[in-house]
């Protein structure tokens, strides 16, 4: 049993954190001493405190600042926190989610003398860059260099993607401490089979799910949608948002009536029940090669295709090579999406490439199997 200290950006309180890190750890907490520090931007509730306690790991919480500089300060009182914490229980693997914590994890390797794994979770530089988040490029070239230290001095590198490794093999040196655990899905809460099958003759139900902005080309897709409802007369497009705001000025211009909701990760799978179909674009750059979106795995669990554009991605050889859905390389040839709209799938088969490919039972054993190699390099087996 290895003694192992995990450490997320991402909050417990997020969609995100209860579906990538919480599962995660529910599951190695059952064969490791899991430790998890994390970053809440919403209010902790004693509900939520309540389902970890009984989980069989320790959690430690601090919120978010609204300043950049306080949110700095924060990551360097987590450090200082960790390093008291790998001392008392005497830690053995920090497992850094994310590059911000990726740094604190690395700099405990120097102070803590543990191995370092980092989960990367995309190319974050990357990504701030192209989101223009980050717009010197100077800053963006000295932030590239703080990245390398990160891939170079991780003990193990887990990525999401098979697209992100010929970019972490130019880094490192090679792939051979790197493992691609692609986003898992939860196929117990992913479930079609627990709700009500629909009439066939119903509407065509499609829907978009999550950010409409950054790295997403949302202003794209609503153009899209906009041809196939003016071809499909029984179209109804949901979308699922915190932005719904923007979401709804973006389909004003196309003159759409979407249905917009606020979905949380609890509800998802009752709203996904009766959808047909899902669409989603993202921006084809550097940053996109180490993207696997968690919705794809959700889709496919509940038994939902997916419409997405040619963006180089891990996504769109699923799409193609194991007929998940369409791939869109010409936007002004709505023919294909039409035509896939008006045929029937086969659902099972879609939740189990679902099971074949994201499930949270297969990425757990891999980690496990990544803990219990460094755990036989720390004890010098």
């Amino acid at each position: 049993m290895a003694r192992i200290l995990y450490l997320s950006y991402t909050g417990m309180t997020e969609s995100l954190g209860k579906s990538q890190v919480l599962s995660y750890i529910r599951e190695t907490s059952k064969s490791n001493q899991m430790y998890l520090i994390s970053v809440e931007r919403e209010q902790v509730d004693e509900v939520l405190k309540n389902d970890i306690l009984g989980c069989g790991f320790q959690w430690v919480y601090f919120y978010a600042k609204k300043n950049k500089i306080l949110n700095f300060a924060l990551i360097i009182y987590i450090y200082i926190y960790s390093l008291f914490l790998c001392k008392k229980h005497k830690v053995e693997i920090v497992h850094a989610r994310s590059y911000l914590m990726g740094i604190v994890g690395m700099l405990l390797k120097k102070t803590a003398k543990i191995k370092y794994l980092f989960d990367a979770r995309g190319f974050w530089f990357d990504e701030l860059y192209e989101n223009g988040r980050i717009k010197s490029s100077r800053l963006y070239g000295w932030l590239k260099k703080i990245e390398k230290r990160l891939y170079r001095n991780a003990d193990h590198i887990i990525t999401l993607t098979c697209s992100s490794l010929p970019v972490i093999s130019d880094m490192v040196g090679g792939t051979e401490n790197v493992t691609v655990i692609p986003t898992c899905v939860d196929l117990d809460h992913f479930d079609y089979r627990k709700y009500t099958s629909k009439d066939s003759h119903r509407t065509i139900n499609l829907a978009y799910v999550g950010s409409v902005a950054q790295r997403y080309l949302f202003d794209d897709v609503a153009r899209l949608v906009k041809k196939l409802s003016d071809n499909i007369n029984n179209l109804e497009f949901h979308i699922f948002t915190r932005d719904c705001e923007l979401a709804q000025e973006i389909c004003s211009k196309y003159h759409l009536e979407p249905i917009i909701k606020k979905v949380g990760f609890d509800d998802m799978p009752e709203e996904l029940a009766i959808i047909d179909c899902s669409i989603f674009f993202m921006k084809r750059t550097p940053g996109t090669l180490a993207m696997a979106p968690t919705k794809f795995a959700e889709f496919l669990a509940m038994g939902i295709p997916s419409i997405v554009n040619d963006n180089g991605s891990d996504v769109v050889n699923v799409v193609e090579k194991k007929s998940a859905g369409v791939v869109i390389r010409d936007f002004s040839n709505t023919t294909p999406a039409i035509s896939f709209l008006q045929n029937s799938v086969d659902k099972e088969s879609l939740r189990t490439l679902a099971s074949d490919i994201y499930s949270l039972s297969d990425a757990v054993n891999k980690t496990n199997v990544i803990y219990q190699e460094l755990n036989l390099k720390t004890r010098g087996l």
